[in-house]
């Protein structure tokens, strides 16, 4: 059933503004929505933010348990990226299939990333990643002398046209500044050079940025209340600062229209999908899709 969230602000500083949700999504935005037919929600203790997309690289090689599920909807993650780990291109896609059976449960929707060495980076299994329809390629650096090594010119051919975005992992370990200075320089003209969709390193467990978003081809499905997007929110009580509410936990997590989360209530009955059919980059200016 369509409803309309009245008077609802982001935050301190926001706007009023009112919400139409009908079928999962945000059909209207707007200060006054008086016209449209639908049961009316007040939420004048509440702010109400969009569902974050979450990076999430823990636990999905043994599947996800319930108290997961739980965890990442206390955070307000509506999304989450699920990075799988290969090394050739003949694990691929057994090891999507696999992960794809064990996020069957998950109540967030999700999408896959794929992890691989960059001295494994090889044509072939870029070519598959785009058969796959991988839209982020998260490439670890266990050599950094492979920067240099890579054939970046096939790389980005077998690419074509999907452009799935690319994130360079450091290594864990702290490298020291002339280490470091070497991989940030190199990176940064092989993805001038090349052109490449570069996304900066996202530690595990943050969300992705609106910019990051448009990169992964997310935006505006994800990440956003506005017109035509998936009606993907949380509320937060108001009783705390503009500071404190980023960092408290979600009071009610709402996915594509549906409650997920309500106080200490958690309904993880209902399955999340998995996104697909989404073209990175699409949505960013030219000039930005291969800004490093």
């Amino acid at each position: 059933m369509p409803y309309i969230i009245e008077s609802c602000t982001e935050n301190l500083e926001g706007k009023a503004k009112d919400l139409y949700i009908k079928n999962g999504q945000v059909n209207y935005v707007g200060e006054q929505v008086k016209r449209l037919k639908g049961y009316r929600l007040s939420i004048d203790d509440f702010f109400i933010q969009p569902g974050g997309v979450l990076l999430y690289d823990e636990g999905v090689n043994q599947g996800l348990a319930l108290a997961s599920y739980e965890n990442i909807l206390k955070i307000g993650a509506t999304t989450v990226v699920i990075p799988v780990h290969v090394r050739y291109e003949r694990q691929v896609t057994e090891a999507i299939s696999r992960a794809r059976k064990w996020m069957t449960n998950c109540p967030s929707d999700y999408l896959f990333a794929v992890v691989v060495p960059i001295s494994k980076l090889k044509e072939r299994l870029v070519r598959r990643l785009y058969q796959e329809k991988i839209p982020l390629i998260m490439i670890e650096l266990d050599d950094e002398q492979a920067l240099r090594e890579v054939k970046w010119q096939r790389i980005s051919e077998a690419l074509f046209p999907l452009k799935s975005a690319l994130m360079l992992r450091k290594p864990s370990k702290q490298m020291d500044p002339r280490q470091e200075k070497y991989v940030n320089q190199t990176w940064s003209k092989v993805v001038k050079q090349y052109q490449f969709n570069a996304i900066e390193e996202l530690p595990n467990g943050s969300f992705f940025s609106k910019q990051a978003l448009k990169q992964l081809g997310l935006y505006p499905k994800k990440g956003v209340l506005q017109t035509g997007s998936d009606a993907d929110y949380v509320l937060i009580q108001k009783d705390m600062t503009k500071q404190d509410c980023k960092e408290q936990d979600a009071s009610v997590v709402v996915r594509r229209g549906e409650v997920l989360k309500a106080g200490e209530v958690f309904s993880c009955r209902s399955e999340g999908e998995e996104i697909t059919n989404i073209m990175p980059g699409k949505f960013l200016p030219f000039s930005n899709i291969f800004r490093s």
